[in-house]
Parts: structure tokens; C-alpha cells; sequence
């Protein structure tokens, strides 16, 4: 059954369990929390993934892209911070 999850990135990397079958919707902020919202097929097995934050500016490695793809950015007003984040693309 196709359902709208809201997951609260609260730490630089974050696990997080998914429904194989998803839809990434939105990065955005809610109550000044960096949060991901994702259409999830609750009816499929759930796999094992991870969102990581990364700072304007900050260094990564040339492998970094080959398994994180990027999902958005969040801009964070009041202390001038642009996070991007980014999601694990190998699924366990």
C-alpha cells in the first residue's frame, strides 16, 4: 500500500530503513529539522539505506559520487547554512 514517510535527518549520516520500492518527494526543512519525504510501497521487503549531509565547501572524495547520488539542499536562514543531501545508492 503506497504511503508518504517523513524521515528527520538529525545527524550528519543518518540509517534509515525503506521499502524497496520508493519514491524520494522532497528535501525541506520542518520545525528547523532537515527532513526527507518519500512515497513507500509498505507492501514490499525493506532494505537497509543511508543519508548524509554535506556542507557547502566541504571536501569529498572523487569516489563519494559513484555511491551517493544527491536528493537536495536545504537552506538554513537564521545560521547561514546550506546542507546537500545525499542518499546511499547500495541498497542491503
Amino acid at each position: 500500500m503506497p504511503e508518504i514517510w517523513k524521515y528527520t535527518l538529525d545527524k550528519m549520516i543518518t540509517p534509515f530503513r525503506i521499502a524497496t520500492n520508493h519514491t524520494f518527494l522532497h528535501v525541506g526543512l520542518q520545525n528547523k529539522k532537515i527532513c526527507v519525504w518519500a512515497q513507500v510501497d509498505t507492501t514490499q521487503s525493506w532494505v537497509k539505506r543511508t543519508f548524509r549531509l554535506i556542507g557547502t565547501g566541504q571536501y569529498l572524495p572523487s569516489a563519494f559520487f559513484e555511491e551517493w547520488t544527491y536528493l537536495g539542499t536545504v537552506v538554513i536562514d537564521a545560521k547561514e547554512l546550506v546542507w546537500h543531501v545525499y542518499v546511499e545508492d547500495v541498497m542491503t
